[in-house]
């Protein structure tokens, strides 16, 4: 498999040499713990020269079945092939000269997961990405007890047992207590309130707040139902 993986990537270069490709370089990660097996870059010579390349990519991978997918395709200076386990990288010799390889992974690692998230609708735009608020007591979990987990409705992380949630009547859902690791608290930029996110997307979730005296544990976590998905026992 791996000898088929490098095969692959010899043909990427050659097609990247014929179309006049400058500087290719492959990077081979196989034995390393990054996400992928080979980086390979090249310069393009102007930007039209960039789209060029890109399409010439296209068409013959494709047929060899490969999932093809484009990042940043408004961005002719910048264009980042997709293919799983190789990335290829084409970018003009401005952009070429800010590589830096640990931090290129990075970028890319985010929008990879970004895709694997949830789509939101609207209003669940709103509330999770835009910080927003529910209104009270229009919520799906506010006055809901049944056995099982909440998860985040962005990235199906599991945020909340069943066991932790409590009646407030406050006109949102209330946990005294998150799985641990699962929520980061963060400060409200007016620095009022504790907010509370989901700890892998960041997506917004609710505020937190203590000495209230509903449970023994003196918390409560005020969460959007919006935010959440229940998947019961």
């Amino acid at each position: 498999m791996q000898e088929n993986r490098k095969a692959l990537v010899q043909e990427i270069c050659q097609i990247l040499e014929d179309k006049k490709a400058e500087n290719i370089e492959v990077f081979n990660l196989s034995e390393t713990d990054y996400f992928v097996d080979f980086v390979v870059i090249t310069t393009a010579l102007i930007d039209r020269h960039a789209l060029a390349l890109l399409d010439a990519l296209k068409k013959p991978l494709k047929e060899k079945g490969e999932s093809f997918y484009h990042i940043d395709d408004e961005n002719p200076e910048w264009i980042v092939v997709d293919l799983g386990d190789i990335i290829v990288h084409i970018f003009t010799e401005n952009q070429r000269k800010k590589f830096n390889l640990e931090e290129f992974l990075q970028k890319i690692l985010k929008q990879k997961e970004l895709l694997m998230y949830n789509p939101l609708n609207t209003e669940e735009q709103r509330v999770i990405l835009h910080k927003g608020t529910e209104a009270p007591f229009s919520g799906e979990y506010e006055n809901f007890f049944k056995k099982g987990v909440y998860v985040c409705k962005q990235c199906n992380t599991p945020l909340y047992e069943s066991t932790s949630k409590f009646h407030s009547g406050c006109g949102w859902p209330s946990f005294d207590a998150c799985i641990q690791g699962a929520i980061k608290e963060q400060l409200d930029a007016d620095g009022r309130r504790t907010e509370i996110i989901c700890a892998k997307c960041g997506g917004h979730l609710g505020h937190i707040f203590f000495g209230e005296g509903f449970t023994e544990k003196n918390t409560r976590h005020c969460v959007n139902s919006i935010a959440l998905i229940f998947n019961g026992e």
